[in-house]
Protein backbone atom coordinates (compact mmCIF):
# COMPACT_ATOMS: atom_id res chain seq x y z
CA UNK A 1 0.00 0.00 0.00
CA UNK A 2 2.51 2.75 0.66
CA UNK A 3 4.56 1.73 -1.85
CA UNK A 4 1.42 2.61 -4.03
CA UNK A 5 1.18 5.53 -2.67
CA UNK A 6 5.00 6.67 -3.18
CA UNK A 7 4.39 5.91 -6.45
CA UNK A 8 1.45 7.54 -7.35
CA UNK A 9 2.82 11.17 -5.10
CA UNK A 10 6.50 11.21 -7.97
CA UNK A 11 4.26 10.34 -11.05
CA UNK A 12 2.16 12.86 -9.90
CA UNK A 13 4.93 15.19 -9.39
CA UNK A 14 6.48 14.97 -12.56
CA UNK A 15 3.24 14.98 -14.63
CA UNK A 16 2.75 18.03 -13.18
CA UNK A 17 6.54 19.54 -13.73
CA UNK A 18 6.43 18.58 -17.55
CA UNK A 19 3.17 20.26 -17.51
CA UNK A 20 4.74 23.20 -16.13
CA UNK A 21 7.36 22.81 -18.98
CA UNK A 22 4.94 22.66 -21.89
CA UNK A 23 2.70 25.62 -20.97
CA UNK A 24 5.80 27.59 -20.82
CA UNK A 25 6.78 26.59 -24.32
CA UNK A 26 4.43 29.20 -25.62
CA UNK A 27 3.76 31.20 -23.08
CA UNK A 28 5.44 34.77 -23.64
CA UNK A 29 4.01 36.26 -20.16
CA UNK A 30 6.91 34.93 -17.87
CA UNK A 31 9.14 36.31 -20.56
CA UNK A 32 8.11 39.73 -21.27
CA UNK A 33 4.81 40.30 -19.72
CA UNK A 34 2.70 40.47 -22.86
CA UNK A 35 -0.36 38.91 -22.48
CA UNK A 36 -2.16 39.97 -25.31
CA UNK A 37 0.35 37.61 -27.58
CA UNK A 38 -0.94 34.85 -25.50
CA UNK A 39 -2.88 32.15 -26.76
CA UNK A 40 -6.75 31.89 -26.00
CA UNK A 41 -5.87 28.87 -23.20
CA UNK A 42 -3.35 31.07 -21.57
CA UNK A 43 -5.74 33.83 -21.21
CA UNK A 44 -9.02 32.03 -20.40
CA UNK A 45 -7.20 29.58 -18.57
CA UNK A 46 -4.43 31.73 -16.87
CA UNK A 47 -5.54 32.04 -12.59
CA UNK A 48 -5.43 27.90 -13.13
CA UNK A 49 -1.76 28.10 -15.19
CA UNK A 50 -0.10 30.46 -12.05
CA UNK A 51 -1.42 27.89 -9.89
CA UNK A 52 0.55 24.94 -11.82
CA UNK A 53 3.65 27.59 -11.77
CA UNK A 54 3.55 28.19 -8.42
CA UNK A 55 3.26 24.85 -7.23
CA UNK A 56 5.86 23.64 -8.67
CA UNK A 57 8.40 26.70 -7.91
CA UNK A 58 7.76 25.57 -4.29
CA UNK A 59 8.89 22.23 -5.35
CA UNK A 60 12.33 23.54 -7.28
CA UNK A 61 12.82 25.62 -4.32
CA UNK A 62 15.46 23.51 -2.79
CA UNK A 63 17.14 23.08 -6.05
CA UNK A 64 17.48 26.82 -6.38
CA UNK A 65 18.41 27.03 -3.06
CA UNK A 66 21.49 25.15 -3.61
CA UNK A 67 22.31 27.42 -7.20
CA UNK A 68 21.86 30.46 -4.56
CA UNK A 69 24.96 29.00 -2.30
CA UNK A 70 26.67 27.96 -5.53
CA UNK A 71 25.91 31.88 -6.92
CA UNK A 72 28.05 33.33 -4.17
CA UNK A 73 31.26 31.18 -5.60
CA UNK A 74 30.15 32.15 -9.04
CA UNK A 75 27.47 34.72 -10.41
CA UNK A 76 26.82 33.56 -13.65
CA UNK A 77 25.01 30.60 -11.80
CA UNK A 78 22.36 33.06 -9.88
CA UNK A 79 21.34 34.38 -13.76
CA UNK A 80 18.24 33.11 -14.92
CA UNK A 81 19.33 32.06 -18.04
CA UNK A 82 22.24 29.92 -16.85
CA UNK A 83 23.03 27.20 -18.34
CA UNK A 84 21.26 27.95 -21.41
CA UNK A 85 23.55 31.35 -22.28
CA UNK A 86 25.01 29.90 -25.44
CA UNK A 87 21.38 29.12 -26.34
CA UNK A 88 20.35 32.64 -25.78
CA UNK A 89 23.34 33.97 -27.58
CA UNK A 90 22.49 31.56 -30.81
CA UNK A 91 19.16 33.19 -30.90
CA UNK A 92 20.35 36.58 -30.94
CA UNK A 93 22.89 35.88 -33.39
CA UNK A 94 20.09 33.97 -35.47
CA UNK A 95 18.10 37.35 -35.42
CA UNK A 96 20.80 39.00 -37.76
CA UNK A 97 20.55 36.64 -40.13
CA UNK A 98 19.07 37.80 -43.96
CA UNK A 99 15.91 36.10 -43.17
CA UNK A 100 12.75 36.95 -45.57
CA UNK A 101 10.63 40.30 -45.29
CA UNK A 102 7.91 37.58 -43.51
CA UNK A 103 9.71 36.15 -41.32
CA UNK A 104 12.57 38.78 -40.21
CA UNK A 105 10.42 41.28 -37.67
CA UNK A 106 8.81 38.14 -36.07
CA UNK A 107 12.12 36.61 -35.19
CA UNK A 108 14.08 39.57 -34.58
CA UNK A 109 11.22 40.64 -31.89
CA UNK A 110 12.05 37.43 -29.92
CA UNK A 111 9.47 35.33 -31.48
CA UNK A 112 11.89 31.85 -31.26
CA UNK A 113 12.31 32.85 -27.60
CA UNK A 114 8.56 33.36 -27.30
CA UNK A 115 7.97 30.05 -29.05
CA UNK A 116 10.12 27.91 -26.75
CA UNK A 117 10.28 30.21 -23.40
CA UNK A 118 10.02 26.42 -22.11
CA UNK A 119 13.75 25.74 -22.65
CA UNK A 120 15.00 28.47 -19.61
CA UNK A 121 12.54 26.57 -17.20
CA UNK A 122 16.10 24.31 -17.09
CA UNK A 123 15.39 23.45 -13.36
CA UNK A 124 12.14 21.98 -13.89
CA UNK A 125 13.93 19.84 -16.06
CA UNK A 126 16.13 18.92 -13.78
CA UNK A 127 13.48 18.24 -10.89
CA UNK A 128 12.51 15.33 -12.70
CA UNK A 129 14.94 13.04 -12.75
CA UNK A 130 15.85 14.31 -8.96
CA UNK A 131 12.57 13.06 -7.93
CA UNK A 132 13.24 10.03 -9.83
CA UNK A 133 16.34 9.03 -7.80
CA UNK A 134 15.00 10.39 -4.13
CA UNK A 135 11.65 8.03 -5.32
CA UNK A 136 14.51 5.14 -4.88
CA UNK A 137 15.69 6.27 -1.33
CA UNK A 138 12.27 7.54 -0.17
CA UNK A 139 12.03 4.40 1.81
CA UNK A 140 15.23 5.58 3.65
CA UNK A 141 14.17 9.19 4.21
CA UNK A 142 10.74 7.69 5.38
CA UNK A 143 12.04 5.47 7.92
CA UNK A 144 14.85 8.28 9.11
CA UNK A 145 12.06 10.82 10.03
CA UNK A 146 9.44 7.64 11.46
CA UNK A 147 12.28 7.09 13.49
CA UNK A 148 12.77 10.91 14.97
CA UNK A 149 9.07 11.46 15.18
CA UNK A 150 9.49 8.09 17.70
CA UNK A 151 12.20 8.94 19.70
CA UNK A 152 10.60 13.17 20.08
CA UNK A 153 6.97 11.80 20.54
CA UNK A 154 7.23 8.60 22.09
CA UNK A 155 10.45 7.76 23.51
CA UNK A 156 10.43 11.58 25.05
CA UNK A 157 6.58 11.39 26.23
CA UNK A 158 6.38 7.87 27.70
CA UNK A 159 9.97 7.99 29.64
CA UNK A 160 8.39 7.91 32.76
CA UNK A 161 5.99 4.74 32.14
CA UNK A 162 8.44 3.10 30.52
CA UNK A 163 10.84 3.45 33.47
CA UNK A 164 7.85 2.50 35.84
CA UNK A 165 6.97 -0.61 33.80
CA UNK A 166 10.69 -1.65 33.26
CA UNK A 167 11.16 -0.76 37.19
CA UNK A 168 8.36 -3.34 37.85
CA UNK A 169 9.17 -5.89 35.50
CA UNK A 170 12.65 -6.19 36.80
CA UNK A 171 10.90 -6.69 40.39
CA UNK A 172 9.07 -9.17 38.86
CA UNK A 173 12.16 -10.70 37.63
CA UNK A 174 13.86 -10.58 40.37
CA UNK A 175 11.22 -12.13 42.35
CA UNK A 176 10.50 -14.78 40.14
CA UNK A 177 14.80 -15.22 40.68
CA UNK A 178 14.46 -15.45 44.31
CA UNK A 179 11.79 -17.78 44.03
CA UNK A 180 13.39 -20.08 41.76
CA UNK A 181 16.62 -19.69 43.86
CA UNK A 182 14.78 -21.25 46.66
CA UNK A 183 13.43 -23.59 44.79
CA UNK A 184 16.75 -25.07 43.51
CA UNK A 185 17.95 -24.60 47.26
CA UNK A 186 14.83 -27.02 48.17
CA UNK A 187 15.58 -29.12 45.35
CA UNK A 188 19.17 -29.75 45.98
CA UNK A 189 18.29 -30.04 49.75
CA UNK A 190 16.01 -32.87 48.53
CA UNK A 191 18.02 -34.66 46.25
CA UNK A 192 20.93 -34.84 49.11
CA UNK A 193 18.46 -36.02 51.73
CA UNK A 194 17.34 -38.85 48.92
CA UNK A 195 21.03 -39.76 47.64
CA UNK A 196 21.74 -39.87 51.35
CA UNK A 197 18.98 -42.35 52.25
CA UNK A 198 20.03 -44.74 49.20
CA UNK A 199 23.30 -45.07 50.46
CA UNK A 200 23.08 -44.61 53.97
CA UNK A 201 21.78 -47.37 56.29
CA UNK A 202 18.81 -46.56 58.20
CA UNK A 203 19.05 -48.38 61.46
CA UNK A 204 22.90 -47.49 62.31
CA UNK A 205 23.39 -44.30 60.27
CA UNK A 206 26.36 -45.54 57.79
CA UNK A 207 27.01 -46.05 54.49
CA UNK A 208 25.28 -49.34 53.61
CA UNK A 209 26.44 -52.61 51.35
CA UNK A 210 25.39 -50.80 47.89
CA UNK A 211 27.71 -47.97 48.65
CA UNK A 212 30.63 -50.38 50.15
CA UNK A 213 30.25 -52.38 46.62
CA UNK A 214 30.74 -49.46 44.22
CA UNK A 215 33.36 -47.61 46.38
CA UNK A 216 35.16 -49.92 46.97
CA UNK A 217 35.58 -50.98 43.44
CA UNK A 218 36.33 -47.08 42.38
CA UNK A 219 39.16 -47.36 44.96
CA UNK A 220 40.25 -50.45 43.81
CA UNK A 221 40.57 -49.14 40.01
CA UNK A 222 41.93 -45.76 41.62
CA UNK A 223 44.56 -47.70 43.67
CA UNK A 224 45.61 -50.21 41.19
CA UNK A 225 46.22 -47.36 38.07
CA UNK A 226 48.16 -45.14 40.45
CA UNK A 227 49.86 -47.56 42.45
CA UNK A 228 49.35 -46.60 45.67
CA UNK A 229 48.11 -48.62 49.14
CA UNK A 230 44.44 -49.90 49.92
CA UNK A 231 43.14 -51.43 53.12
CA UNK A 232 39.82 -53.06 53.88
CA UNK A 233 38.72 -54.07 57.48
CA UNK A 234 35.59 -56.56 58.15
CA UNK A 235 34.40 -56.75 61.31
CA UNK A 236 32.21 -58.94 63.11
CA UNK A 237 30.44 -58.46 66.22
CA UNK A 238 30.62 -61.71 68.54
CA UNK A 239 27.70 -64.04 69.53
CA UNK A 240 25.46 -61.29 67.96
CA UNK A 241 22.72 -64.41 67.68
CA UNK A 242 23.33 -64.93 71.65
CA UNK A 243 22.56 -61.26 72.33
CA UNK A 244 19.44 -61.49 70.13
CA UNK A 245 18.65 -64.33 71.95
CA UNK A 246 19.13 -63.45 75.60
CA UNK A 247 18.16 -59.45 75.28
CA UNK A 248 15.92 -59.30 72.47
CA UNK A 249 16.25 -57.43 69.04
CA UNK A 250 15.52 -53.75 70.38
CA UNK A 251 18.64 -54.37 72.60
CA UNK A 252 20.13 -55.94 69.33
CA UNK A 253 19.64 -53.02 67.48
CA UNK A 254 20.78 -50.74 70.47
CA UNK A 255 24.24 -52.55 69.97
CA UNK A 256 24.62 -52.59 66.62
CA UNK A 257 24.53 -48.94 66.38
CA UNK A 258 26.56 -48.46 69.39
CA UNK A 259 29.30 -50.31 67.79
CA UNK A 260 28.32 -48.86 64.16
CA UNK A 261 28.96 -45.29 65.83
CA UNK A 262 32.42 -46.41 67.53
CA UNK A 263 33.83 -47.61 64.15
CA UNK A 264 32.33 -44.70 62.30
CA UNK A 265 34.05 -42.02 64.50
CA UNK A 266 37.33 -44.24 64.32
CA UNK A 267 37.82 -43.98 60.26
CA UNK A 268 39.83 -41.48 59.07
CA UNK A 269 38.32 -38.79 57.15
CA UNK A 270 38.55 -39.94 53.28
CA UNK A 271 37.92 -43.02 54.27
CA UNK A 272 34.42 -44.88 54.26
CA UNK A 273 32.60 -46.95 57.15
CA UNK A 274 29.86 -48.68 55.83
CA UNK A 275 27.44 -51.63 57.10
CA UNK A 276 27.90 -55.15 55.22
CA UNK A 277 24.97 -56.76 56.71
CA UNK A 278 23.58 -58.36 59.80
CA UNK A 279 26.27 -57.23 62.55
CA UNK A 280 28.50 -57.50 60.13
CA UNK A 281 30.65 -53.73 59.36
CA UNK A 282 33.08 -52.96 56.74
CA UNK A 283 35.81 -49.86 56.61
CA UNK A 284 37.41 -49.13 53.54
CA UNK A 285 40.78 -47.10 53.58
CA UNK A 286 42.03 -45.54 50.93
CA UNK A 287 45.78 -44.77 50.28
CA UNK A 288 46.65 -46.09 54.21
CA UNK A 289 49.38 -48.56 54.96
CA UNK A 290 49.25 -51.33 57.39
CA UNK A 291 50.35 -49.68 60.41
CA UNK A 292 47.52 -46.86 59.61
CA UNK A 293 44.96 -49.87 59.22
CA UNK A 294 46.41 -51.85 62.42
CA UNK A 295 45.67 -48.57 64.25
CA UNK A 296 42.29 -47.97 63.22
CA UNK A 297 41.22 -51.59 63.70
CA UNK A 298 43.26 -51.91 67.31
CA UNK A 299 41.15 -48.74 68.35
CA UNK A 300 37.86 -49.87 67.22
CA UNK A 301 38.13 -53.16 69.11
CA UNK A 302 39.17 -51.00 72.19
CA UNK A 303 36.09 -48.65 72.52
CA UNK A 304 33.93 -51.32 71.59
CA UNK A 305 35.07 -53.07 74.96
CA UNK A 306 34.41 -50.31 76.75
CA UNK A 307 30.98 -49.70 75.59
CA UNK A 308 28.11 -50.13 78.49
CA UNK A 309 24.82 -50.34 78.24
CA UNK A 310 21.87 -48.53 80.60
CA UNK A 311 19.47 -51.85 80.26
CA UNK A 312 22.07 -53.96 81.33
CA UNK A 313 25.66 -52.59 82.87
CA UNK A 314 26.99 -56.18 82.95
CA UNK A 315 26.55 -56.17 79.61
CA UNK A 316 29.81 -56.41 77.61
CA UNK A 317 30.45 -56.49 73.51
CA UNK A 318 33.67 -57.52 71.45
CA UNK A 319 34.33 -57.43 68.05
CA UNK A 320 36.48 -59.78 65.66
CA UNK A 321 38.06 -58.37 62.53
CA UNK A 322 39.88 -59.16 59.13
CA UNK A 323 42.60 -56.96 57.63
CA UNK A 324 43.87 -56.75 54.34
CA UNK A 325 46.43 -54.42 53.16
CA UNK A 326 47.49 -53.93 49.87
CA UNK A 327 50.50 -51.89 48.37
CA UNK A 328 50.07 -52.35 44.77
CA UNK A 329 53.24 -51.14 44.05
CA UNK A 330 54.08 -54.79 45.38
CA UNK A 331 55.02 -58.26 42.40
CA UNK A 332 51.98 -60.34 44.35
CA UNK A 333 49.54 -57.61 44.08
CA UNK A 334 49.56 -57.80 40.44
CA UNK A 335 47.68 -61.33 41.08
CA UNK A 336 44.24 -59.11 42.30
CA UNK A 337 42.17 -58.37 39.44
CA UNK A 338 39.34 -57.70 40.86
CA UNK A 339 38.03 -55.84 43.74
CA UNK A 340 36.10 -59.01 45.75
CA UNK A 341 39.31 -60.58 45.81
CA UNK A 342 40.12 -58.04 48.51
CA UNK A 343 37.23 -58.47 49.47
CA UNK A 344 37.15 -62.06 50.00
CA UNK A 345 40.66 -62.05 51.95
CA UNK A 346 40.08 -59.24 54.37
CA UNK A 347 36.70 -61.92 55.12
CA UNK A 348 39.03 -65.03 55.38
CA UNK A 349 40.90 -62.90 58.20
CA UNK A 350 37.40 -62.12 60.24
CA UNK A 351 36.65 -66.01 60.07
CA UNK A 352 40.73 -67.22 60.69
CA UNK A 353 39.53 -64.21 63.75
CA UNK A 354 36.32 -66.27 64.79
CA UNK A 355 38.56 -69.59 64.41
CA UNK A 356 41.36 -68.38 66.79
CA UNK A 357 38.98 -67.32 69.75
CA UNK A 358 37.16 -64.34 68.61
CA UNK A 359 37.89 -60.33 69.92
CA UNK A 360 40.84 -60.17 68.07
CA UNK A 361 42.42 -59.04 64.74
CA UNK A 362 43.61 -61.07 62.02
CA UNK A 363 45.88 -59.47 59.16
CA UNK A 364 46.92 -60.17 55.74
CA UNK A 365 49.17 -57.80 53.99
CA UNK A 366 50.32 -58.06 50.16
CA UNK A 367 53.40 -55.49 50.26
Amino acid sequence: MYQKIKQTIVTALVFLLLIRFGLLIADPLPLDGNADSALAIYKDWRDFINWIYLSTEMLEWPLTQVFNLLGMLWAPINSDNFPLTPSIQLMGWTASLPWPASVKPWIQGGGISNLFAGIFDWKSLMMVPILALIANYLDNIVDFFRNIVWNLLIEFSFTKKKQALYQEALEKRAMDLMKLNADYRNLTKEATNLKDKVITDELTDVYNKRFFIEKVRDEFEKAKKSQRELAIIMLDIDHFKKLNDTYGHLMGDKVLKAVAQVAKNATPANCYCCRFGGEEFSIILPAKDAAVSQQVAEKIKKEVEYLQFNEDPGLRVTISQGVCQVDFQAKDAKGLSQFDKMIKLADDELYRAKLEGRNRICTQQIN
